[in-house]
């Protein structure tokens, strides 16, 4: 048996900031819009070095506009305690006015991943579906996943694996999302810094820990020998989140791709899994300091699978071993 390792990449847009104010969203919107572009370099580097890539998108993107999604979208949808998490209530009313149409929607780069070999199409919900968040109910959920498997089988699109937005994982919803025809979905390390949980309203140990570890080796290599069974769902868990290109830390920047490299080779020499995964809009700012090391880390690949036979896989290509 070899090693493995995974990239899967959550496709969002403006989507992926439901539950950000409005200032929020103005911040951060330029990596956004750099998102269409980033994704398009990211998916140029794996091409060249032949690698697979699992991509998960918001089943609301696959449109031409917001008349197109309204004739769609589920009656039934989540009514979390802090409105703001829902896009229904907090973004789609603003398509237009606030933000651009191409925020939200890219049916034609959809349509084009749709037929790129090397690329899975997962899903991230319909509309950035949060499992954890206080006030949405399964019947809610059902109504959104739903319409996310639908949308995309009238697109030609059949989806195998599902990716949680924030990755809050409910046990609960797994075995809904089997019924569906999902069969795998990328969790988390079952640790302290890792584990599935809703979203912190303010400061949070773990996240500055999390934050540390990207940097310095707290957490170990984070490979594991097989996929697990959770419900009627195998879990493909997400090793580490591959943090974008900081200015404000870019001493420490060498140490962050190192700590990658590090653990592709452990996983190769070991015969392990490593799961790397990020958001196209992250590489929306400093798109070429990131391309690069998106480069160091797939030329580390490289060397593995020539030196110990190690394969590039989709999420939906890891099996549980009983």
């Amino acid at each position: 048996m070899s090693g493995t390792f995974i990239i899967s990449l959550d496709f969002e847009l403006l989507w992926g900031l439901s539950g950000w104010n409005q200032n929020q969203i103005e911040v951060y919107r330029s990596h956004v819009e750099g998102s269409r572009l980033a994704l398009k370099r990211i998916l140029e580097v794996l091409e060249r070095h032949d690698m697979k890539c699992t991509i998960a998108f918001v089943g609301g993107m696959g449109f031409y506009s917001i008349d197109e999604l309204n004739a769609v979208a589920p009656k039934l949808q989540p009514h979390y305690s802090t409105s703001l998490f829902s896009s229904y209530e907090s973004l789609i009313p603003n398509i237009d006015k606030l933000y651009p149409n191409n925020l939200f929607f890219c049916k034609d780069i959809i349509t084009e991943l749709a037929k790129n070999t090397n690329v899975e199409l997962a899903s991230h919900t319909f509309s950035h579906y949060y499992c954890l968040e206080e006030g949405q109910s399964s019947k809610e959920f059902v109504a959104d996943i739903r319409t996310a498997v639908n949308e995309a089988k009238n697109s030609g699109i059949s989806f195998k694996t599902i990716i949680f937005p924030r990755n809050q994982v409910s046990i609960d919803y797994l075995n809904i999302c089997s019924e569906y025809g999902f069969t795998h979905y990328r969790g988390n390390m079952e640790t302290f810094l890792y584990r599935s949980e809703h979203t912190p309203k303010k400061f949070s140990l773990r996240r500055v820990l999390r934050l540390l570890d990207a940097y310095v080796n707290l957490s170990g290599y984070n490979t594991y020998m097989y996929p697990k069974k959770d419900g009627k769902l195998i879990n493909v868990p997400g090793s580490r989140f591959f943090r974008p290109f900081s200015s404000k830390l870019a001493l420490l920047e060498p140490l962050k791709v190192k700590r990658v490299l590090d653990s592709i080779e452990y996983a190769a020499k070991h015969s392990q899994i490593y799961h790397l995964w990020w958001h196209p809009h992250n590489f929306g700012l400093h798109t070429e300091e990131n391309i690069n090391q998106l480069e160091k880390i797939c030329e580390c690949y490289q060397t593995m699978h020539k030196r110990y036979g190690m394969e590039c896989k989709f999420i939906s290509e890891n099996s549980f071993l009983n």
